[in-house]
């Protein structure tokens, strides 16, 4: 990707693969999904770049924006799978993805 308009573009092609693939990993499309998941965050990474910032970072800074508690986020799974992600014991997966993304009205890539 190697202008601006191509990344916007890509980030709503993003957002419309994860309205289809939803939780299906077996879906056709998850491995685009996944490719250009990790196509953004490099283009991210080179451009736009954020001191390595992880998902579970982005999780906590919205947590405590919104003041959450693990409780209050149960379209990520229990308070202790919750607590997991924070602590970089597990990676957020495409659901969880997409449940924040709505939730806190992000792109999906935020958490790539």
């Amino acid at each position: 990707m190697l202008y601006e308009e191509q990344y916007t573009q890509a980030l709503e092609t993003l957002d419309n693969l994860l309205e289809i693939v939803g939780e299906d990993e077996s879906h056709p499309f998850y491995e685009l999904l996944d490719t250009l998941g990790i196509m953004i965050a490099a283009y991210e990474e080179i451009h736009h770049s954020v001191d390595d910032v992880v998902s579970g970072d982005v999780l906590r800074f919205l947590m405590d924006e919104h003041q959450l508690t693990p409780s209050h986020l149960p379209e990520l799974g229990d308070p202790k799978t919750v607590s997991e992600l924070l602590a970089g014991k597990r990676e957020l997966n495409v659901s969880q993805i997409r449940a924040l993304s709505k939730r806190f009205k992000l792109s999906p890539a935020t958490f790539f």
